[in-house]
This record gives structure tokens, C-alpha cells and sequence, in this order.
């Protein structure tokens, strides 16, 4: 079980190209307790091997990709991570170096016991989020904006629920 109090963030970065090429703090910790024995060494592979889901994968892209656009240095959000024993919030910070190399540290901020009922509540609420493929905006509060807008200032990812990505085109075709 992981503890706020005593283990390390989450932490792993990928290269200019999107490789994994530094994990470390409680990555295999936390690999581990989430069925993700196979996460262990993924040193070298590529960040997109291993984002199953092609809406968070796209999701993912954009984000990087508005990152080095925009020459980001950093952001910071919100977003939920629970499983069938705890309700787990997390900090995301993600941070660009002058190389290109993107940081992913994932902080705690809270954690919970979960009971079964809240754990079927939280797998049953569906949430669509629509997601422009051309220019990798969301559409929040039916206005099309940044994903790294979305994520801060609107914390699109810190409720308790699932997230179901749509392909939709917004105006900018």
C-alpha cells in the first residue's frame, strides 16, 4: 500500500523522441500494486507501448506535444487514480528541460480506503471527453481549448471516474 508520509513520487521521464528513459522513486513500487509487473524495466521502450487506451494515448500526445510546442517548462494538475482497495488523488507535475526530455513526478496528495460499493460507483461513472485529432484540443464547457488549460485550470481529471475519449472535430477545420 502506498503512504503518503514515507514513499517517494512516481517518477519517470521520456526523450525528445518519447522513449522512457528514467524511472525511478516508487515506479516499480507502485507498478507492482497496480498488476504492473511488467512495468518494472521499460527502459528504451517507447512511452506509447505502454498507454493502452488510443484516447489517453492520443490524450498523452497532445499534452506533449503542447508542451515543446509552447516550450512549456512546466504544469502541474490534478488526476485521480483509485483502485479496488483506495481512492488515490495525485499531483502530476511535468517538467521540459532545454534537451527536450520531459519529467513526469507524480505526488500523493491523497489516499483513502475504498469500499467496493465506491470502487462500482467509480467504474460505472462514464465520462466523454472530446478530443480534437487535428489540433489536440478538448472540449470543456462546450468551448475548445488547450489540453494543458484543461487539465489546470479546469482539473478535467481530478473527479472519480472513467474516462471514455471521443474523436470529435472542432471548428478549427
Amino acid at each position: 500500500m502506498i503512504s503518503q508520509e514515507t514513499d517517494p513520487p512516481v517518477i519517470f521521464s521520456v526523450d525528445e523522441q518519447n522513449n522512457i528513459v528514467l524511472t525511478e522513486g516508487s515506479w516499480c513500487t507502485f507498478a507492482e500494486q497496480n498488476d504492473g509487473d511488467h512495468l518494472a524495466d521499460v527502459l528504451g521502450d517507447s512511452l506509447w507501448d505502454h498507454i493502452s487506451d488510443p484516447g489517453m494515448r492520443l490524450f498523452y500526445q497532445g499534452l506533449i506535444g503542447e508542451i515543446r510546442e509552447k516550450k512549456l517548462k512546466y504544469i502541474s494538475y490534478l488526476y485521480r487514480c483509485d483502485g479496488p482497495q483506495e481512492q488515490r488523488l495525485y499531483r502530476m507535475l511535468v517538467e521540459q528541460n532545454d534537451r527536450g526530455v520531459i519529467r513526469f513526478t507524480s505526488f500523493l496528495e491523497h489516499f483513502s480506503a475504498n469500499t467496493q460499493a465506491a470502487y462500482e460507483v467509480y467504474t460505472a461513472t462514464e465520462f466523454d471527453l472530446h478530443i480534437c485529432p487535428k489540433c489536440m484540443k478538448v472540449l470543456v464547457e462546450d468551448i475548445w481549448i488547450d489540453i494543458c488549460e484543461a487539465l489546470t485550470a479546469h482539473e478535467i481529471l481530478k473527479e472519480n471516474m472513467f474516462f471514455k475519449f471521443t474523436l470529435s472535430e472542432c471548428p478549427c477545420t
